[in-house]
């Protein structure tokens, strides 16, 4: 493209005058010579990409290059950035954080060791995800991002609203192929995992000197925990106790790190407060081995398990709330509510209703657009069915009535419970958690309700599966909190909607360079964009 254009500019009389005439010399000269590969460092000649340095690290048996994070914020603060870690928060906002922290984690080491500079300190979420990278090869990304963010559209606080690129900080990536395989073991995973560890840890103890800030001139990087789905959780975790080790019998080493479900004695699906309360007495660690993300970064003695946060955007909105919709839509077809439809006439039906629900007057204003995005499809479906489906109510057979009535509170309740969390702030108010609480149990009883129903009618409809239970997880730290006069952490704040776009931006690029020097160019690719966004 650049010799393109250089190939029109330079027929020019006064060409040599353009500020971009030297740049756009050189990058013909590169395409003439064949030298394409030498762009990145023509583009950082010329300031053209964000000026953060690669460094490499000894990973197992080869070198790997990563963005350390205190160079990350250096660079920030040189190039008066630092807006992008901060999102126009001071020191009083993270004064006020650390006050609610301590209610829940008073034995934090933040407390000990930066008791007179919590102004200082900064409260991070680390985040691992796999995306596809060069022919469907899995590619690890590691990032971190600032728990107090620029907010959402209709709260305060949650980093939730921005550009992924600027709202989330890569550490660095890995190519499947580096640690997949039996005769890996996943090592260099669990190398680059100990690396990130060590270099999170180093933020805790070791002050990053900052420019332009008028409360502080330095700060520290306090990490609290590592969100991601629940594979990577128990990938980087090492944890022998997932979701992955549930049995038919109830009798196994149990499913859930936070407390013992699925051992015996501990049905998972028992998820009323008494039940989980009792799972939660004398639970060991769950791992064998204490991972490098515990022994390496400062956590609170007492809340190490909860390091591994939930996520309820793969428990909720790809779990339970996802299971509630499929259920909704095969119950029309079962119960033949549109006709003598074929299944794939019912989802042709259905689909285009819904793109058409827009132009409708009867039905919610909260879906404006025709364009996807992952991390909402689920709540798009979810408005959709329960109109629909409360609109068809008249007209469904006695018979069949309070099961398909169910299926519309279970809908109005899951709505209810994501509008909820969508509208609230970093911690909930008292109101919000209230309501999040009542709608989110209501959602599991309805659940657990229409699954014995179903049994009834011979129906294979609304299994039970684990993201039942971290649903009940996630309800069960509210409704604790609030009973102990606690401050609730609003679960969205652990969410991956943004996260998820994040590792699609990176995978992207990563499918864009040479498979030889994966790693490198996908990170130059990432400091590109992050030059354009910023």
């Amino acid at each position: 493209m650049a010799a393109g254009f250089w190939e029109e500019l330079s027929m020019l009389g006064d060409a040599t005058e353009m500020p971009s005439y030297s740049f756009l010399r050189e990058a013909t000269r590169l395409q003439e010579t064949k030298h394409q590969n030498a762009l990145m460092d023509l583009l950082k000649k010329y300031k053209l990409t964000a000026n953060i340095p690669m460094t490499m690290l000894d990973i197992g048996n080869a070198k790997h290059p990563v963005l350390k994070p205190s160079d990350f914020i250096s660079a920030l603060s040189r190039e008066r950035k630092l807006e992008l870690l901060l999102c126009n928060h001071t020191g009083i906002d993270y004064q006020d954080f650390w006050h609610h922290w301590r209610l829940l984690q008073s034995d934090h080491p933040v407390f000990v060791h930066h008791s007179r500079r919590l102004r200082s300190c900064i409260p991070v979420w680390l985040f691992a995800d796999e995306g596809t990278s060069i022919k469907k090869k899995a590619i690890l990304v590691l990032q971190y991002q600032p728990i107090l963010g620029w907010g959402s559209k209709r709260a305060e606080d949650v980093n939730m609203r921005g550009v992924s690129t600027t709202t989330r900080f890569l550490f660095s990536v890995m190519s499947g192929k580096v640690y997949a395989g039996k005769k890996k073991k996943q090592e260099p995973l669990h190398d680059l995992v100990s690396a990130f560890a060590t270099e999170m840890g180093s933020c805790f103890n070791t002050p990053i000197d900052v420019q332009g800030v008028p409360w502080t001139k330095k700060l520290y990087l306090i990490c609290l925990g590592l969100k991601g789905d629940l594979a990577a959780l128990v990938k980087l975790g090492k944890l022998s106790r997932n979701y992955m080790r549930d049995t038919a019998t109830g009798i196994g080493p149990g499913i859930c790190h936070l407390c013992k479900a699925g051992q015996e004695g501990c049905g998972w699906d028992e998820t009323d407060f008494l039940p989980m309360q009792r799972m939660k007495t004398n639970v060991p660690t769950p791992w064998l081995r204490e991972p490098s993300l515990i022994s390496l970064i400062p956590v609170s003695p007492s809340k190490k398990a909860e390091f591994f946060r939930l996520d309820v955007f793969h428990i909720l909105l790809k779990g339970v709330f996802g299971d509630i919709c499929a259920n909704a839509i095969v119950t029309c077809y079962d119960f033949q509510m549109f006709g003598n439809l074929s299944l794939d006439g019912l989802l042709q039906h259905i689909f285009e209703d819904l793109l058409g629900i827009k132009r409708a007057s009867n039905y919610p204003k909260a879906i404006l657009s025709q364009s996807w995005f992952k991390g909402a499809d689920t709540s798009t479906l979810c408005i959709y069915l329960e109109s629909m489906l409360r609109d068809m109510l008249p007209i469904v057979p006695e018979s069949h009535r309070e099961y398909v009535n169910l299926i519309v509170a279970a809908l109005k309740n899951a709505n209810l419970f994501m509008r909820t969390l969508l509208h609230s702030g970093l911690f909930l108010l008292e109101s919000e958690r209230n309501t999040a609480i009542a709608a989110g149990s209501k959602v599991m009883s309805f659940f657990k309700r229409l699954a014995g129903m179903a049994y009834v009618m011979q129906l294979t409809r609304w299994k039970l599966q684990p993201k039942y239970h971290y649903m009940a997880e996630v309800i069960f730290a509210m409704e604790y909190e609030k009973q102990q006069d606690l401050p609730s952490l609003n679960p969205l704040s652990t969410a991956t909607q943004l996260d998820e776009d994040f590792v699609g931006r990176v995978a992207g690029a990563s499918r864009t360079v040479s498979s030889r020097a994966t790693h490198v160019r996908t990170i130059e690719r990432f400091l590109l964009e992050l030059q354009l966004k910023w």
